[in-house]
């Protein structure tokens, strides 16, 4: 009915304070349906951001079983800002965190694993962090955990006259013993770091598994929704779209199209979720990168929702298979969420951006959407 779940912190809704100034990026959910929260708070000793993780019980409680009081701050850098953009949870309950930081001098991809008390996963990289380091700057926007233990890492180079479309893989089990030591795949890319120019002004801002394996990248090509597939080796998959990529101006007489989030039905088809300029949109293609022209209009949608934000988009699927989708406002005060075939929320709530979104259980119509709170 899209009424809050009073059940869950007693309003629906639950606040939570690390000491100073906090922005959420990313939710999980675990398998007792608890939530795994990762964002930045602000250190006001050393005057930088840091690693925020908070664990809550299904109902919105602090679970105390993580770090002894449900909450834990890490700082990657030391006394540099963190940008921690993803949290993974793993078959064995271990916690990655994916994001970047800065190194004092430009920005670098980072990675730290907890297990499911806090503690810090030694195993893992060097004393349970790793990094790659490369010229210029690397900001993270998505990762994914595929079938065969690797991290796929989604971002943004910035080169010498442009910015690239960026991979990065780690491999979680590099002696294939069934312990997460976590390492760079130094084999892709140069010494790890894959990118891709498609010319002009890239952004690298969602990645996904697709139904046959390959990796779906996603993002924006001079302001235009663009999505490529590429092989885990990571080249171009050339049967899908047009030598490996689809890309085109949708959004015909809209100027900033930027597609934030890649959803996928049970039958494999794609759904590339963005902003377009004022709108939400939206465009299906078929698992091979065709545009379905029998969803919406020739394969597009486009929805007004209090006009959208070029923040991050997000959606995922209900129990029906229809699309669920939150974005926030042009002034980025208000989270609405629509969902097709359904009148959108006209009681939108207060909020900076929205972040990330999770449906729990395929079956159960549920979205879990996270944001930055505006306090009043």
């Amino acid at each position: 009915s899209g009424n809050l779940d009073t059940s869950f912190g007693s309003t629906g809704i639950v606040s939570i304070d690390l000491g100073s100034t906090e922005t959420l990026y990313d939710v999980a959910v675990d398998k007792q349906n608890g939530l795994i929260l990762v964002g930045q708070t602000f250190d006001l000793i050393n005057g930088d951001a840091e690693t925020g993780v908070v664990k809550l019980a299904e109902n919105g409680t602090l679970d105390t079983q993580f770090d002894s009081d449900g909450k834990r701050v890490l700082d990657f850098g030391s006394n540099t800002p963190d940008y921690p953009i993803k949290v993974i949870l793993h078959e064995n309950t271990d916690i990655t965190l994916i994001g970047y930081y800065h190194n004092g001098t430009d920005k670098d991809v980072f990675a730290m694993q907890l297990d499911n008390t806090g503690g810090i996963n030694t195993n893992f990289g060097t004393s349970g962090k790793l990094s790659l380091s490369a010229a210029n700057d690397q900001t993270v926007s998505d990762a994914v955990l595929d079938g065969e233990n690797n991290i796929y890492i989604a971002g943004t180079h910035t080169g010498m006259s442009d910015t690239d479309f960026m991979v990065v893989q780690i491999d979680l089990d590099t002696n294939n013993d069934g312990v997460q030591d976590g390492a760079v795949n130094t084999s892709l890319g140069a010494s790890g770091l894959f990118t891709y120019d498609e010319g002009s002004v890239d952004e690298g801002l969602a990645i996904n598994i697709g139904s046959d394996g390959n990796i779906l990248l996603a993002g924006a090509n001079a302001s235009k929704f663009w999505l490529a597939s590429f092989t885990p080796a990571l080249t171009l998959n050339s049967g899908f779209a047009s030598s490996g990529i689809a890309t085109s101006d949708y959004f015909t007489g809209q100027t900033v199209d930027r597609a934030t989030d890649i959803i996928q039905d049970q039958y494999g088809n794609i759904f590339l979720v963005g902003p377009a300029d004022s709108k939400l949109g939206v465009v299906k293609f078929s698992p091979l990168g065709a545009v379905d022209t029998s969803y919406g209009s020739a394969g597009i949608n486009t929805f007004a929702i209090n006009g959208t934000s070029t923040n991050k988009t997000v959606g995922t699927l209900d129990g029906l298979g229809q699309v669920l989708l939150a974005g926030t406002d042009t002034n980025n005060m208000w989270v609405t969420l629509f969902q097709e075939f359904v009148v959108p929320d006209s009681a939108p709530w207060g909020c900076d951006a929205t972040l990330a979104s999770a449906n729990s259980t395929p079956s159960i119509d549920t979205l879990i959407t996270v944001g930055e709170a505006q306090v009043s």
